[in-house]
């Protein structure tokens, strides 16, 4: 019983940004153009993908935890 209402719990909050706040992260630590972004990870981890066109040309490509907003990789 404990264990089905914590999975139920974990399940309502496993997103806490979106997509357009996981590109404004990105966009405000690296600058440029956000030129997509895309869901990734798993459920239990779930992730944003963001790729950026920095203002020097170079495209990069970073993770964003999508319940922390922390960014990776």
């Amino acid at each position: 019983m404990m264990i089905v209402k914590t999975k139920y719990g974990q399940a309502s909050n496993t997103k806490s940004i979106s997509a357009q706040q996981a590109a404004r992260i990105v966009k405000n630590k690296f600058g440029g153009k956000v030129l997509k972004v895309n869901n990734s990870g798993s459920k239990k981890n779930p992730s944003y993908r963001v790729k950026l066109l920095k203002d020097n040309g170079h495209v990069i490509s970073v993770n964003v935890d999508a319940q922390t907003g922390r960014i990776s990789g």
